[in-house]
């Protein structure tokens, strides 16, 4: 089924190159500008029927490539059984291996979560055409909106749901070793053997750009570059489109392949990275515990379908989840440190809550926090203190949030103890995982919590073991808090809620 939508969905404009015909006989173009006519026409009556505080977003598919499975729902049980992608660092599919590798012993790289080469290369089968424009990433992001478009069983074909759907796919790094090796050409005399598709495949939002092209989507197409957060950022835009009436469907995510030298040595510089596990590095991954000293680097990508509701039910697809908040901010303190007290972090957060919808028939609990945890001594802490800040806020005004917080506190889990630091896409991935739980009401374990530090798991629970809940009766909607935080201070919340069939929104 993947393959033939792969084929399906690629139009001829993607393999045969950039350089087309201006010439388009009269009879063609104007049946075009008819048929945009009354596109056009059709969407201005639909949103000018719609009622935007009503609208309600829901997610219908999620597809990934991971360094632990190139199905979300496979990554989802690793992580329940407690699997890690952290091995030690080996280049497998570059022309370079051994100056990399010898790169990666002098400057003390010992370890990282990447994608297996057998998964690239199912990638890069489905996602050929145009390969010298493509960067990894790119391919990436294609290979997980396949799978994602497979699974929401969302396959267009007519042009005004074409029109109706947007990408929004991030990408946080652009291609380091394509910019370095083309910048030696130059600098040695060979510059006419840069690739003349250079600039479009280091181009931030080509990821989108190539997804809609390939598949006809007409509707917004937007793109996220937030470093850490971009994922998240992602989705939450996607989100305000939907919300906003632009689209009724939206192709959202991100995207990151930042295992190289050159980016591994810069991380390293910056002392971001775990050094200290060399002998064993599945243990290295290890956010909120006491030993932990730094990231690992990861790479993948991870897109979902979000849908409005209607829509969605309409045609009957799957829902995993509501989308129902997202806020943003910034500390406006350091380019790359967390600021300590988490008051930046504060602000999305309830940001995110304070544009979330209430259902007039069932209260909301704060189930799950999905912690942003890259395993930093500083980070780790301030998105505590953060998360702390918010149940207090919550709980000193119960009226006003109507959100009840469990008697022992939320539970906090953190998937980057199992797949590392997926940079742009790890907020999409984790939103992923986020849909999943709400789904199936399970909650995979943090990984090499061996010991918290003292004190960063007061008034919430950490989950130290996978929880299984599925069938627990409850009198409350689950809500989960997703957060993404990432260099330049910039700070972003999702909140998720259960999707409860035939719940409606309060007049509140």
């Amino acid at each position: 089924m993947l393959r033939q939508l792969a084929k399906a969905s690629l139009p001829l404009s993607s393999t045969a190159g950039f350089h087309r015909s201006s010439a388009v006989p009269k009879s063609l173009e104007h049946e075009f500008y008819l048929t945009l006519s009354q596109d056009i026409s059709k969407e201005l009556k639909h949103r000018g029927m719609l009622d935007t505080k009503t609208r309600r977003i829901v997610i219908t598919g999620v597809g990934t490539i991971s360094p632990l499975g190139t199905d979300t729902k496979e990554v989802f049980d690793k992580a329940m059984q407690g699997e890690t992608g952290v091995r030690p660092v080996v280049v497998e599919d570059d022309d370079d291996d051994d100056d990399n590798n010898i790169a990666y012993q002098k400057y003390g790289i010992h370890y990282c979560s990447d994608v297996p080469f057998h998964w690239k290369q199912d990638c890069d089968s489905l996602c050929g055409g145009l390969e010298r424009a493509k960067s990894p990433a790119v391919r990436f992001a294609e290979y997980a909106t396949l799978k994602s478009l497979l699974q929401a069983d969302w396959n267009p074909t007519g042009d005004y749901d074409k029109f109706r759907t947007g990408v929004c796919i991030g990408n946080s790094m652009v291609d380091l070793d394509y910019i370095a090796k083309s910048h030696s050409l130059v600098t040695s005399g060979k510059g006419k053997k840069v690739s003349p598709y250079f600039v479009p495949r280091i181009l931030c939002n080509m990821a989108s750009g190539f997804v809609a092209i390939r598949h006809g989507f007409r509707g917004p197409n937007h793109t996220a570059s937030t470093a850490c957060s971009t994922g998240a950022h992602s989705i939450g835009d996607a989100f305000f489109f939907i919300k906003s009436g632009q689209a009724d469907v939206m192709v959202a995510g991100g995207t990151d392949t930042c295992i190289n030298a050159l980016s591994l040595v810069g991380f390293n510089r910056l002392r971001a990275l775990s050094t200290k596990f060399v002998d064993d590095p599945r243990r290295a991954s290890r956010p909120f515990d006491k030993d932990r000293d730094g990231f690992v680097m990861a790479e993948g990508a991870a897109v979902l379908v979000l849908e409005e509701l209607q829509h969605a039910l309409k045609r009957g697809a799957n829902i995993y989840c509501e989308v129902i908040g997202y806020g943003a901010s910034c500390d406006a303190d350091h380019i790359t440190a967390a600021k300590p007290d988490g008051a930046g972090a504060l602000l999305a957060v309830m940001r995110a809550f304070s544009n979330a919808n209430v259902m007039e028939d069932i209260d909301d609990e704060l189930w799950l926090v999905n912690a942003h945890a890259t395993s930093t001594p500083l980070g780790d802490v301030a998105e505590m203190n953060a998360v702390r800040g918010c149940l207090g806020l919550i709980e000193s005004h119960q009226d006003f949030w109507n959100v009840r917080i469990p008697h022992n506190g939320p539970y906090v889990t953190a998937h980057k103890s199992n797949l590392g630091h997926m940079i742009g896409a790890a907020g999409a991935i984790e939103s992923s995982l986020a849909a999943i739980s709400l789904q199936t009401g399970q909650i995979p374990g943090i990984l090499n919590l061996d010991e918290p530090e003292e004190g960063i798991g007061k008034g919430v629970q950490l989950v130290r073991e996978s929880i299984y809940e599925s069938e627990k009766k409850r009198d409350t909607r689950r809500l989960v808090l997703k957060n993404s935080f990432g260099f330049g201070g910039t700070n972003v919340s999702l909140l998720f809620a259960e999707y409860i069939p035939g719940s409606k929104l309060s007049a509140k």
